[in-house]
């Protein structure tokens, strides 16, 4: 109900209310609002200020929003995160941006959005896998994450540019044996596609 949409805004701004519970309220600001939502989120993801969970809400928010601008949001904020010194933060925040790629190419989300949708169905759902990919090759660590979303997204391609990342001498052994572990339950996925 768009009409949610100012309580969600109000509730995720409150300094008052527990950041969990602003996170929580950023997921739904997204859920009711959609793309109106997105340069609040936007700028709550990018404002360091902010507490680590109400901007850990706002990355996982982008998954909702299915539009391609979510994904052009959640593309920029991957790349400005690879600059970034590694620590909890940056895992956090990187980590909650892998979910929302996964949520926001979900193959049975896109399905349920029917035919109309499929134009825009196979853009984002090939751009969320290729930066998933991206994502693995240069985020290992993070490769539970990016496994689940990269079920969720269950792109056909992903399947070939995995295998070739868990066999490319250039790639590091720990992103090769993060692309060998993630294979088995991505063939599963992609094989329930229909």
């Amino acid at each position: 109900d768009i009409r949610a949409r100012f309580a969600m805004e109000s509730a995720m701004v409150d300094a008052g209310l527990a950041d969990n519970l602003r996170a929580l309220a950023a997921v739904s600001l997204a859920q009711c609002a959609g793309s109106k939502a997105l340069v609040i989120l936007v700028a709550t993801f990018d404002g360091e200020t902010e507490p680590l969970a109400l901007r850990e809400g706002a990355g996982l928010a982008l998954g909702w929003i299915a539009e391609k601008t979510a994904l052009d949001a959640i593309k920029v904020r991957l790349e400005g995160e690879s600059t970034r010194a590694d620590g909890e933060q940056a895992t956090r925040l990187r980590c909650a941006l892998f979910a929302a790629l996964g949520n926001l190419g979900g193959s049975w989300a896109w399905q349920s959005r029917g035919a109309e949708q499929l134009e825009l169905s196979l853009e984002i759902r090939k751009g969320c896998a290729e930066l998933l990919v991206a994502g693995l090759r240069s985020f290992c660590g993070d490769k539970d994450v990016i496994r689940d979303a990269l079920c969720l997204v269950a792109w056909r391609d992903s399947l070939k540019t995995v295998k070739a990342l868990s066999e490319d001498n250039t790639a590091t052994q720990a992103a090769r044996d993060a692309a060998k572990a993630i294979m088995p339950l991505l063939e599963m996925a992609v094989a329930r596609e229909k």
